[in-house]
């Protein structure tokens, strides 16, 4: 902490304490140790939120944070499948998916490890609204639903965004 305290002194880059957390992950030794950027005082945490994220070491808190998003999608996402037609691939339903929808649910995973069974979870959302918009059962194959409208899957979309995270910064310069 000090580290980053003293790089963002250098930076002038302010740091709002009372936003700020620690997640412990493991056993947390030091339990009475006070944490600190600079001289304010961190709270420990068992979980924080993090670009709409729920950073925790739970694994039921984060599958229940991951099912809270798909809810919050699933009405404009079901909503728009009464928008026009059902011709595949490009759609005004797919464009509103993909550009509305799609960010929501899936801002902030690019900072943070995301368990195999919130993805699948995920995935199955994603499938299902491509199912939805083109009008196919529910029997009929995820991947098959995915690819007919010409979309990746949503471990491509994360994959993609860890990426531009990354070059994002790499081309920053002290």
């Amino acid at each position: 902490l000090n580290r980053v305290h003293e790089f963002s002194r250098k930076c002038r880059l302010k740091f709002n304490t009372t936003k700020c957390a620690v997640v412990v992950y493991g056993k947390d030794n030091n339990p009475d140790f006070d944490l600190t950027l600079g001289s304010n005082p961190i709270k420990r945490k068992d979980g924080h939120a993090h670009l709409g994220t729920l950073l925790s070491p739970h694994k039921a808190s984060v599958s229940a944070h991951k099912r809270s998003k798909i809810t919050d999608c699933k009405r404009p996402a079901y909503a728009i499948g009464a928008i026009g037609s059902r011709k595949a691939p490009v759609t005004p339903e797919s464009h509103v998916y993909e550009t509305v929808c799609l960010p929501k649910l899936l801002y902030g995973m690019e900072v943070t490890a995301i368990p195999d069974a919130s993805i699948i979870e995920l995935e199955s959302f994603h499938a299902s609204v491509a199912k939805t918009i083109q009008g196919l059962p529910d029997q009929c194959a995820n991947v098959g639903a995915i690819k007919t409208m010409g979309w990746i899957d949503v471990r491509g979309h994360i994959d993609i965004a860890r990426l531009l995270f990354q070059i994002g910064r790499a081309s920053y310069r002290e």
